[in-house]
């Protein structure tokens, strides 16, 4: 199969899948398209420049029809193009299409943080505010926010200016007096409350692995 090929055949995919999502089948109504699916990785090779439209077909047969071999494949591709571009290839890759698959990967393995680097060098900047959010890096997210004219959600500004006054009572915490500090404390408490986080240094190990594989 050629290099040019493989795309007929990934849209060949796309279109089956649109066919049969709202039919409810499940099994061997997905046969031919797992078959293509697997034919087309065999055929990928080192033509990385393909790797991501191939990843976005297979996590969305995955999302109906369900693909076991999905983690080991995209595992294997993204090795491929480490071993050839460097372990922060998810990130600097200098070919475009190697680095649209590099922000798929990040956001894959919960790095949106890279994921939303990378997706800002490309221009999609919609999808690097996504995953700044998703990330919990507000700053960032409220700078592309602004830099592109978007609106920024009353929230986000909120929690930026928060974030920010915050670092500055840090240093200036020593002057305030014992029932200021209580009224402080009782508000913070009250904040982590209504948003139903635990702070991660109350967490265990296994807790916080099973965040992570949730998130990957």
């Amino acid at each position: 199969m050629t290099a040019a090929q493989i795309p007929s055949l990934l849209d060949c995919i796309d279109q089956s899948l649109h066919e049969l999502a709202p039919l409810g089948l499940q099994g061997d109504a997905y046969a031919f398209v797992a078959h293509w699916l697997e034919e087309s990785f065999v055929q990928l090779k080192d033509r990385y420049a393909l790797y991501y439209a191939w990843a976005v077909r297979a996590e969305r047969f995955n999302a109906q029809a369900g693909y076991a071999a999905l983690d080991d494949r995209l595992w294997d591709l993204e090795k491929r193009v480490e071993l050839a571009a460097g372990s922060t290839w998810t990130t600097d890759a200098a070919d475009a299409a190697v680095l649209r698959f590099g922000a798929f990967i990040a956001a894959y393995n919960g790095n949106p943080h890279d994921a939303s680097l990378a997706w800002e060098k490309l221009g999609e900047i919609d999808l690097a505010i996504n995953q700044a959010r998703e990330a919990g890096d507000l700053e960032r997210a409220y700078t592309l926010l602004r830099q592109s004219g978007q609106p920024i959600p009353d929230a986000l500004s909120t929690a930026v200016k928060l974030v920010r006054q915050a670092a500055q009572l840090v240093n200036k915490q020593q002057t305030l007096r014992d029932g200021e500090r209580r009224a402080l404390a009782d508000q913070l408490t009250s904040l982590l409350a209504a948003l139903d986080v635990t702070p991660l240094r109350e967490r265990d190990d296994d807790a916080l692995l099973d965040d992570l594989a949730s998130s990957a």
